[in-house]
């Protein structure tokens, strides 16, 4: 066992005025499978580049026992050997080896040119580089974007082999596999606690609910707290307007109406100091809560059941076939998670659906007026103000401003150019335009790459609420699960590729 301590650290990037670590101070246990959580733009990244001393802190001290190591890290170009025998100096091959056993890798990946290795291979070969090192505690960013769901499967279980590590990721169902603790950077301080990120999150949600019903309790308490003292001092005024007033030729008992009027006065301010203490209590509350309002959606309905038809379409890039003898159809109201592994043409089936492309073979049947919402699976490319993307892509910018802010898109942010921003900001920004954007169909592919644990949960209670009729690819098992009302799946064959649908599980 051994401890990373953080001491009162400070940092925050040149140029910009708002910190992302304060005062911040932790003890972290090395032999903790440890989930580091929090929505974008809270500090994951930048706490795992503090740690691993790539960034340096403005003020305060990071101690540490053992050599920490952060994922991922760049591969020079060559054999895949070479490369990482030459980003990592002391690596002892034996155990490269023995690892690439473990997590799923064949020894002669170590032959292959960097350039040629499928996103998936070089994540897990990274890994395995690392996880090589002696005593090595591993910083490990977003390892599962390159992997499909059987990859992340595969991926959890060797984490769970090691001893411990400090991991991003926003898939729930990967971190509930293979962490132990977890680490959640809130909008003020962290929570720190052990058991799975099921565990936090349920205790998450009902510290939200108790704070959200005190909080109306407080509302309506400060209400009725400022009607009353309005009363009061109005029923205060006219006491004491009335010492000076002679009805039926009597005097007014002038010491007694003053005395009531000033108890009246009384009881008004402490009806004030009641309700500012209310005010002041209810300021307190929800500062940590992740949720601001409700999101929105607008399918339009379409005149027909059957919104897109394929009949044996097939389609290739340079004579190189992706998919063949595609056959299905879209419904009205079906939400259809498109499965398959890497490579089997998935983004490719949401592109001729789109009309990005055209089928080579077969009937792609889409009625002219049919209203689609496409969002690209990357979006790295985008640039611009917020405003004048949404308009050029056909939708309200105010609308769009109104979707990031629900989720938890920092306000300043707005007139920046989109190019400066996180992927995952960016992913936020098309997915606004498309949930901004009133259609009979949503494809989406892979919407929650870049996107936090919270505003993919968000995502899931606006779907189900609002039934769009979507086909999507994502490799979130538990966004699928809970999302999905059917599954299409693409399944690769030597020389072919066959369809078919099934339903979801449930």
């Amino acid at each position: 066992m051994s401890a990373i301590v953080l001491q009162n650290i400070d940092f925050r990037y040149p140029n910009c005025p708002q910190a992302v670590f304060e005062n911040f101070s932790a003890v972290l246990d090395t032999d903790w499978k440890l989930a580091l959580i929090g929505r974008n733009g809270r500090g994951k990244t930048t706490l795992l580049r503090l740690l691993g001393g790539e960034l340096r802190p403005v003020s305060g001290h990071i101690l540490h026992s053992v050599p920490l190591e952060y994922y991922p890290f760049s591969l020079p170009d060559g054999s895949a050997g070479t490369a990482v025998c030459a980003a990592l100096p002391d690596l002892q091959l034996w155990r490269l080896r023995a690892e690439l056993h473990s997590i799923g890798l064949p020894a002669s990946i170590l032959e292959r040119e960097t350039q040629t290795l499928s996103g998936g291979e070089r994540t897990k070969l990274l890994l395995a580089a690392l996880f090589a090192r002696e005593h090595a505690f591993l910083l490990i960013d977003e390892p599962t974007n390159h992997l499909d769901e059987a990859g992340r499967s595969r991926l959890a279980d060797y984490l769970q082999t090691k001893r411990g590590f400090i991991l991003v990721s926003h898939d729930r169902a990967f971190l509930d596999r293979c962490c132990d603790h977890v680490l959640a950077l809130n909008t003020q301080g962290y929570t720190l606690r052990k058991g799975t990120f099921s565990d936090w999150w349920k205790d998450k949600t009902a510290a939200d609910a108790a704070e959200d019903a005190k909080n109306e309790r407080l509302r309506r308490q400060i209400d009725a707290l400022q009607r009353s003292a309005v009363r009061t001092h109005e029923w205060a005024a006219r006491t004491e307007a009335s010492k000076n007033q002679k009805k039926s030729g009597l005097h007014p008992d002038k010491g007694y109406i003053g005395a009531k009027a000033a108890k009246m006065e009384k009881r008004a301010k402490a009806a004030e100091r009641r309700r500012e203490a209310a005010i002041e209590e209810k300021s307190a509350l929800l500062k940590n809560a992740d949720f601001y309002g409700r999101l929105k959606l607008s399918p339009l309905p379409f005149r027909t059941r059957t919104l897109c038809s394929l009949t044996h379409v097939s389609f290739g890039y340079d004579s190189k076939p992706v998919l063949q003898d595609c056959t299905f159809r879209i419904e009205q109201g079906a939400r259809i998670a498109c499965k398959g592994e890497n490579g089997s043409g998935k983004s490719t089936l949401l592109r001729l659906i789109a009309g990005l492309l055209a089928p080579s073979e077969g009937i792609l049947a889409r009625p002219n007026d049919l209203i689609v919402s496409y969002l690209p699976q990357d979006t790295r490319a985008l640039s611009g103000r917020v405003a004048a993307y949404a308009q050029a892509h056909g939708a309200s910018p105010d609308l769009v401003l109104a979707i990031l802010n629900k989720l938890n898109f920092r306000s300043e942010l707005f007139d920046a150019d989109i190019a400066a921003y996180s992927d995952g900001q960016k992913k936020k920004v098309a997915l606004a335009v498309s949930l901004a954007t009133p259609a009979h169909l949503y494809l989406w592919d892979e919407p929650l790459n870049y996107i936090d644990l919270v505003s993919r949960i968000q995502l899931e209670e606006l779907i189900r609420r609002f039934c769009p009729t979507l086909l999507f690819v994502e490799h979130d098992a538990m966004f699928c699960q809970n999302v999905a009302t059917e599954s299409l799946r693409l399944e690769t064959n030597p020389g072919s590729l066959s369809q078919r649908t099934a339903p979801a599980s449930p």
